[in-house]
């Protein structure tokens, strides 16, 4: 798959939606990604335009609002866009095997630059490197084709350099931005000084084993790395040797001294994970203005839960904690400009929405607040001079707000609704705490009817508990709050963001946890007259269409229940795939794949070893047949197969007895077992299908979904002709 300059289409001007477009289907958000250019003249912002994802370019002065840039294929999808000068944007593409979507959840993501006004659009490291990048910087990248005879050369595998990170826009250089790229060895990353006019690159900072996150202080200099040792221990022999890495574990690199060299530091007290391959690392803000400190997302010294800590850049070395709480997971962004510098994080803690480090900044955006109908959650992007600043405000139901502030009059002006069409009216939403029957007190979120009294209960099950202010806010519930059911979204032992106490606690035991606690949150919503805790149906996406099935099933010596059905959307958010901090590569168990991260360990953990075990079996029998070269191949053969094993966490994979529908490459409800069921249980248990969100797929499934309920927890018939 070659990317060149095909990759990208320019449409200035043609049928361009302003930023408040509203759009025709109930589950597509018309923007998010609100970001103010750095003379603040324009505003940027994604939307959601049909099937694609669009740029859309709006002029301050005028409100003329511009369709700046789109993909040009449907194996293309826009991600997020930022300023990299006053007139350049960068922007993140998705780019994959098929047409969609759906598509396959492998992906290149790809770097794209353009004009505001869409001119000169430039695709960013077209060409691949000239040698084929090592793996972990020992070992050359294998070719299957030509080990199995298949091939006389190479075959181009652009896979391999899937990852390009926009490192820092720098702003004080307006023809160049820095981009880390997996060009030298994969998984880790060279940062090259890119032209955002010509694509010229020049190597920078050579990559570092282990390293796969680089940052830069204030300045734009690359300061500090992070990451993990991707290859070590246990990886199958290639060629008879393996690479030469230290144990899997959380690495960091620093300028040490000012004498330029990269000095080795130690991440383990700043991290956490349920084993060596499930890591959360150390998340870098950003540094202080003379870069002596850094700000980060951490565990520190075995905490239960991750704040943000001031630690010294040369070591690392905790400081202070800035923010923390004692229930949650303390999730960050940094608040900052140009010319002021970091004056604050913004987090999702309910009582507390910003950190500041300026008083100054902070009493003009709780003046601001005064003066809104809603809360003020996120600073979205600032200008340069720090005059001009985006804020996003929330009334924590249906609505999203974006907002203009001119901090130097005080004039607020309003740039639209994330959700125009979505009229809040009609559903409630709040937050209660219920128990467990060990006293274990969590949260749980509800979505209800406000008019009428509820017809249903849909339990909406999430693996993770963490909040993004910057995401897109969700749908789903108010969806159904709107047609009559209520929607409850509880927080259970192996959900993210609670600690890790709550996360562990509901790992290794296929289930069994998450059930029981989904009983006792059901007993808690009957108790209070809240719902009918024996008519319920569960509901979930991504990883949460799994513990949805998880969670209907009844426990041991119980019976499945009438009244009951399972909703599971097998398709991630293609967003979702970034690799990020929390998410580890785990290459044994994904090959490569995206956002595995604990899923696998909702299983027990011998399981997950009795699959290994079976790859190195088959790839060492079939090796000895093949000869010691075609071990690889043999390998690359038997994972698939291999895991079918593990990749569940279901006990088995019998049907459960009750209606289930399951939307992966198509929607079916299965009634019972057959090939059928068993092929789409497959794909639900490994995600091999991404959509962006509000594309078609899930307006349809929301469609289908809501019938399925309504048969079930209503009793209406189903149209005919329906299965």
């Amino acid at each position: 798959m070659r990317v060149g300059l095909a990759l990208v289409a320019a449409l200035a001007g043609a049928g361009a939606p302003a930023l408040s477009l509203p759009t025709p289907a109930a589950t597509v958000p018309a923007f998010d990604h609100v970001r103010i250019s750095p003379s603040g003249n324009r505003v940027a912002a994604v939307a959601m335009h049909g099937q694609q994802r669009v740029l859309v370019v709006t002029d301050i002065a005028s409100g003329q609002s511009t369709s700046a840039f789109r993909p040009s294929h449907e194996t293309q999808s826009l991600d997020g866009c930022e300023w990299v000068s006053d007139s350049r944007i960068a922007c993140t593409i998705f780019v994959y095997s098929e047409s969609g979507p759906p598509w396959p959840r492998e992906r290149i993501r790809r770097l794209v630059v353009v004009g505001h006004d869409g001119s000169e659009p430039l695709a960013v490291f077209s060409r691949p490197p000239r040698r084929p990048p090592k793996r972990a910087g020992v070992v050359p990248q294998p070719d299957l084709m030509v080990f199995a005879g298949l091939a006389s050369k190479p075959t181009p595998r652009p896979f391999l350099d899937f990852e390009h990170h926009l490192v820092d826009p720098l702003p004080g250089d307006p023809d160049h931005f820095l981009v880390a790229a997996a060009r030298e060895a994969t998984p880790y990353r060279t940062v090259y000084r890119v032209n955002i006019h010509s694509g010229k690159s020049k190597r920078l900072v050579g990559w570092q084993p282990g390293i796969v996150f680089w940052h830069t202080d204030q300045q734009g200099r690359v300061r500090a790395g992070t990451g993990w040792y991707e290859y070590g221990n246990g990886l199958p022999p290639m060629w008879g040797r393996s690479p030469k890495e230290p144990f899997i574990g959380p690495t960091g690199v620093t300028l040490g001294d000012g004498d330029g060299n990269w000095r080795r530091i130690e991440l383990a007290p700043l991290s956490w994970g349920v084993t060596d391959r499930h890591l959360t690392i150390p998340r870098v803000l950003g540094f202080s203005g003379d870069a002596s400190r850094v700000y980060l997302q951490a565990t520190v010294d075995g905490a239960d839960r991750t704040a943000v800590w001031e630690v010294a850049s040369d070591t690392f070395e905790p400081l202070r904690q800035m923010a923390g709480d004692d229930m949650r997971d303390v999730s960050a962004k940094i608040v900052a400009g140009l010319d002021c510098g970091i004056v604050g994080f913004m987090h999702a803690l309910p009582e507390r929405r910003f950190t500041w480090l300026d008083a100054a900044f902070r009493a003009d955006v709780e003046r601001t607040g005064k003066h809104l109908p809603d809360e003020v959650v996120a600073v979205t992007s600032m200008s340069a001079d720090c005059r001009l600043v985006t804020l996003a405000s929330t009334d924590h139901r249906s609505q999203r707000h974006f907002h203009l502030l001119d901090r130097s009059t005080g004039r607020i002006r309003g740039l639209g609704e994330q959700y125009p069409w979505l009229d809040g009216a009609g559903t409630e939403r709040r937050t209660v705490t219920w128990t467990a029957r060990d006293g274990l007190a969590l949260p749980m979120d509800l979505t209800v009817p406000s008019v009428g009294p509820p017809e249903g209960l849909v339990m909406l099950l999430r693996d993770s508990a963490v909040p993004d202010l910057l995401a897109p806010l969700d749908v789903w519930p108010h969806y159904l709050a709107k047609r009559g059911y209520v929607v409850a979204e509880p927080v259970f032992r192996g959900s993210n963001g609670f600690g890790r106490t709550v996360h562990v606690a509901g790992l290794g035991q296929f289930g069994r946890q998450l059930r029981e606690d989904v009983a006792d949150a059901l007993a808690w919503l009957g108790e209070r007259q809240m719902a009918d805790p024996d008519r319920v149906c569960f509901l979930g996406r991504g990883r949460g269409g799994h513990l949805a099935l998880l969670a209907a099933l009844p426990l041991a010596g119980g019976d499945a229940a009438d009244g009951r059905c399972v909703v599971a959307f097998a398709l991630m958010d293609a967003g979702d795939t970034v690799h990020a901090h929390d998410t580890p590569f785990e290459p044994i168990l994904c090959s490569f794949r995206h956002a595995c991260g604990s899923w696998e360990h909702w299983a027990a953990p011998e399981r997950i070893l009795e699959g290994l075990d079976e790859i190195r079996a088959f790839a060492k029998g079939v090796g000895r047949r093949w000869g010691g070269s075609d071990a690889m191949l043999a390998f690359a053969a038997a994972a698939p197969q291999a895991q079918s094993s593990f990749r569940s966490p279901l006990p088995d994979a019998r049907h459960p007895g009750f209606p289930v529908l399951v939307h992966g490459a198509e929607s079916r409800v299965h009634e019972g077992d057959g090939d059928e069921w068993q092929a789409d249980l497959d794909a639900l248990g490994f995600f091999d299908l991404v959509a962006p969100r509000g594309a078609q797929p899930e307006t349809d499934f929301l469609e289908q979904a809501t019938m399925l309920f309504d048969q079930v927890l209503k009793g209406y018939e189903p149209a005919s002709g329906g299965r």
